[in-house]
């Protein structure tokens, strides 16, 4: 045997051991990709079974699809409550556009209780990181008398640069 298999072949086996042992499942990335083709195939019952099993385990990609699949309705049935839950995950890992879509719910009121505080909480989050959407719903909120109380102010947010808006 080469030098170099015995190693590769000692690894593999030690992985596989530990990872019967210890209750390892595929990796989240590959539940995604699991998904994507059946999502392609069109099989939506099996896609979304390995999007779920996918976001579950902390695939930001899988939140995101998931979310956006339910809140439009177009390839799963339309379920706001299921689209907040999963852009709730998303936001909670930082996701900038997770937070701003997640504020949208609150604001509108769809699929959570409407709550302009946590919209504005939210839209805050998604404006610091300098999504350029999460800027414009603060300032139509304050416009509109919904929010932005002190220390809650647009000028203390960070502008994104408009190199970082080019593709």
């Amino acid at each position: 045997m080469c030098r170099w298999k015995r190693p590769v072949l000692l690894a593999v086996i030690a992985t596989c051991l530990l990872s019967t042992r210890i209750g390892w499942s595929e990796p989240p990335d590959d539940d995604y990709q699991q998904a994507l083709a059946y999502e392609q195939t069109p099989d939506m019952p099996r896609a979304e079974f390995w999007y779920r099993k996918a976001a579950d385990a902390g695939s930001l990609d899988a939140q995101l699809r998931l979310a956006k699949l339910y809140r439009e309705g177009l390839k799963l049935s339309q379920n706001d409550e299921r689209a907040a839950h999963y852009y709730r995950m998303a936001a909670e890992q930082g996701n900038a556009v997770a937070e701003y879509k997640l504020g949208t719910m609150y604001y509108g009121g769809h699929g959570v209780e409407q709550d302009n505080q946590q919209a504005v909480t939210w839209f805050g989050l998604a404006a610091r990181q300098g999504l350029p959407q999460a800027v414009q719903a603060l300032t139509i909120m304050r416009h509109n008398g919904h929010c932005c109380t002190p220390p809650t102010r647009l000028s203390s947010l960070p502008m994104p640069s408009t190199a970082a808006l080019t593709p």
